[in-house]
């Protein structure tokens, strides 16, 4: 998006995201690994579309070129994080099958926990991405034929897809709605709708906001963090079913649209976002979403061998700074240089 960029604010939301995602695994904030892998995919349809959306439609970018860089974007760090998880697994997960389905990010497909979350826990996210990405260019060009239209589809999506999550046994809730891939796509859809929009009236919106006061900015962008709170709050009483994916789709459409429009010419709220340690550490919060559950596991692995007796806080707190430390040393030393070859080759 030229006049809609995802700035300093949203880099900073990609962070405390993925910090969400860490307090749900050490068992801290329920609502964070749902919460937080809603937001994660709704955005990146939201981002791709920046991105990519004029280059497919005017033919500068080609089918394969475009999913060539997606997969450059994550897979080096895949495979070092696979790596990782099998030789710190490999006496638990016997079964070579499995190790070949995570290899080739299949794992989302299979509604068996004992598989989708198999190797690196967290790399079931990639495996829906892999679907997203390879549907994105036929979506995009559909979408670019005209919002109303593209509305009307999407509101047919989502009236088949309701529809669909009554059918699936609870049992069964986890593994299909949260984890299947075709039951995320409208996460990612709705993010390339939410841009669509934004970026059809991006002018005058934007226009808007520079004449509104910080303070008014500061209500409305306090307005969006409520809407999440407030999700947040009635999640525990929804029913698995909606809790799991559909219930977080307001809450992270305000807070992408608020924050994404607002900014530099945001209220208090979009300043504290830009400030330099959080935009950093949004810059490399993939990796740190890539470690943090091997990190977790070795440390837990690591007190249960010794015996040792460890504080809640404490294993929290350490466990914490070992992951962005590690996240720091992978994204500063692998991730960035390896991308940045793989891109500069296979791209020429």
């Amino acid at each position: 998006m030229n006049a809609i960029a995802m700035l300093k604010s949203i880099q900073s939301l990609r962070g405390i995201f993925a910090l969400f995602i860490f307090l749900h695994h050490v068992l801290v904030f329920a609502a964070g690994g749902d919460s937080g892998v809603s937001f994660f995919i709704m955005l990146s349809g939201f981002v791709l579309c920046d991105g990519y959306q004029q280059k497919l439609c005017r033919n500068a970018i080609t089918y394969k070129s475009f999913i060539v860089r997606r997969l450059v974007k994550i897979y080096p760090l895949h495979l070092l994080c696979l790596a990782a998880a099998f030789l710190l697994l490999f006496q638990e997960q016997h079964n070579p099958l499995v190790w070949l389905v995570n290899l080739l990010l299949l794992q989302s497909w299979f509604p068996n926990p004992a598989i989708h979350f198999s190797g690196n826990n967290v790399s079931w996210f990639l495996s829906v991405m892999l679907l997203c990405y390879g549907l994105f260019p036929f979506i995009i060009r559909f979408a670019s034929r005209g919002l109303r239209k593209f509305v009307l589809t999407v509101l047919t999506l989502l009236a088949v897809y309701f529809i669909a999550i009554q059918f699936v046994p609870v049992e069964m809730s986890n593994g299909i709605i949260y984890i299947n891939p075709l039951f995320r796509l409208p996460d990612f859809i709705l993010g390339i709708l939410l841009w669509q929009i934004l970026n059809g009236k991006a002018n005058g919106l934007i226009q808007r906001v520079s004449e509104m006061g910080t303070g008014i900015k500061t209500v409305i962008e306090l307005a969006a963090i409520a809407v999440f709170i407030a999700t947040v709050a009635i999640y525990p009483s929804v029913q698995e079913r909606y809790g799991l994916v559909s219930l977080w789709w307001p809450a992270s459409a305000s807070l992408i649209s608020v924050f994404s429009l607002f900014n530099e010419n945001g209220g208090f709220v979009s300043r504290l976002l830009q400030i330099k340690p959080l935009v950093f550490f949004g810059s490399m919060s993939f990796s740190f979403y890539m470690v943090h559950v091997l990190v977790i596991t070795a440390a837990r692995r690591l007190v249960e061998n010794y015996g040792l007796t460890v504080p809640v806080a404490a294993f929290i707190i350490s466990t914490l700074v070992a992951a962005a430390v590690i996240a720091y040393v992978v994204w500063r030393y692998y991730e960035k240089p390896v991308t940045g070859r793989l891109l500069s080759r296979l791209t020429r």
